[in-house]
């Protein structure tokens, strides 16, 4: 009976207008309609339970709130409430929900299909209202910067995007950078872009870097160690999004390593001299570049290489949404310790880069929404502002867009979620002792 209530709900969402051709223009009578209570029960009956149970909470939850709070109204009434989320999500959580309660139906034997691509592609092509209304924040105007006479930046992938940007605008404001990127083609991509941006090369270091690679990593963070210079800031920019599911060298899912666990490593091993720079009133930060698709990620630590459920953007929101609980679990290890380190989560806003170069569907929605996107330079400003502004001084443990805290997904605040992977990563990872 469960079962057959839980496939009753889908089938009336998909009738009511959630299927491509309407494009979820009647969520809303989805939603107000829908027994939520007794979806959960009808989840927890055919075997969903613990972490994932509550997954499906939140992310109903979250849904919910998106629709009732504006995502599919007119461009004005969006923007008169700030634009809470975007709409934009709606459509990626919806197609994320279904393709997991899919894969508890298909082990209960029932057979479920929907073109979640296609589904994808239509949501975004069409559901412009959000990016209309991101228009007007496309700068953060963010003004007094704290500038340096000394000290080191490390940002990874800092070779184009928004990541070149962020070399840029710390350099500007007195740091040298070390930039890890890859040999070969990405770095000189890096040397092309240094020249053609006027950024004095002497201000600008490269050393080899693959994130997806822990070997590399370790070797990266040697090189910079064997220095012995200040590291003020760590901005952990590096990534990859919407590639097919595979599994590096060390045996992760590629968006898990290269987009958390390098970073994760990284971070570890550069710590010491990151607290030994920073100091009461100017900490030391670390920047961890996530994304508002985090809410289309999840966590099950005994799958967190995707084995039983792949889809693109499940891969790539699974590792921004480690990137937050990561984020949220440091500071308060940080803080316990009365360390003078900062450590934010930001989402860049969505931004016309080659991430987008990775699938398909990702290229025909930025072709069709692109003139919509915000520019490289644009998207460096929110990790700018968590890297050198002074109000964010404050703020650390938090997650920013638009260069504001704002409230994650629900789940990332799960305290008990967070330690379990941070234990889990470090244990991936042979870290006996992270601080």
């Amino acid at each position: 009976m469960a079962v057959l209530k839980l496939v009753d709900w889908i089938n009336d969402a998909f009738e009511a207008g959630l299927i491509p051709a309407a494009v979820f223009l009647d969520m809303r009578k989805v939603f107000d309609t829908v027994d939520h209570s007794g979806l959960i029960q009808a989840l927890a009956s055919i075997g969903v339970k613990g972490s994932s149970l509550e997954w499906f909470s939140s992310y109903l939850h979250d849904l919910y709130q998106i629709v009732q709070n504006g995502s599919f109204l007119s461009s004005k009434k969006k923007i008169e409430r700030g634009v809470p989320q975007g709409s934009i999500l709606g459509p990626l959580l919806f197609i994320t929900f279904i393709d997991r309660i899919k894969h508890y139906l298909s082990e209960a034997g029932v057979i479920l299909f929907a073109d979640d691509t296609l589904l994808f592609l239509a949501a975004s092509s069409l559901d412009v209202f959000y990016l209309l209304a991101a228009l007007i924040s496309h700068y953060c105007c963010i003004t007094g910067l704290n500038e340096y006479t000394e000290g080191v930046a490390i940002v990874t992938g800092g070779n184009r995007g928004i990541g070149l940007e962020t070399v840029k605008r710390l350099v500007e404001h007195g740091l040298k950078v070390i930039v890890g990127c890859r040999d070969g083609k990405s770095r000189d991509i890096l040397m092309e872009n240094l020249k053609e941006k006027n950024i004095p090369e002497e201000k600008v270091e490269w050393i080899e870097l693959d994130t997806g690679n822990m070997k590399s990593v370790r070797q990266f963070a040697a090189k910079i160690l064997e220095k012995n210079v200040p590291i003020s800031i760590l901005v952990n920019n590096a990534g990859v999004m919407f590639v097919p599911h595979s599994l590096t060298s060390d045996g992760f899912e590629q968006h898990f390593a290269v987009n958390y666990l390098g970073h994760f490593l990284l971070t570890h091993l550069l710590l010491p001299k990151l607290i030994e720079s920073g100091k009461p009133g100017r900490a030391a930060r670390v920047v961890n570049i996530s994304s508002a698709a985090h809410k289309v990620g999840y966590i099950e630590l005994d799958d967190l290489q995707l084995q039983k459920i792949y889809t693109a953007p499940i891969g790539y929101g699974q590792s921004k949404l480690a990137q937050i609980l990561f984020t949220f679990y440091l500071n308060k290890l940080i803080s316990q310790r009365q360390d003078n380190v900062n450590v934010y989560a930001v989402h860049p806003g969505f931004i016309k880069t080659n991430l987008y170069d990775q699938a398909w569907y990702a290229q025909a929605a930025r072709s069709a929404n692109g003139w919509m996107f915000k520019t490289p330079e644009q998207g460096a400003e929110r990790s700018i502002y968590c890297a050198l502004s002074p109000d964010a001084e404050s703020l650390s443990g938090h997650y920013f867009e638009n260069c504001k805290s704002t409230r994650a997904l629900e789940i990332a605040y799960n305290e008990e979620l967070q330690k379990n992977l941070f234990d889990k990563s470090c244990e991936l990872l042979g870290i006996k002792e992270f601080l």
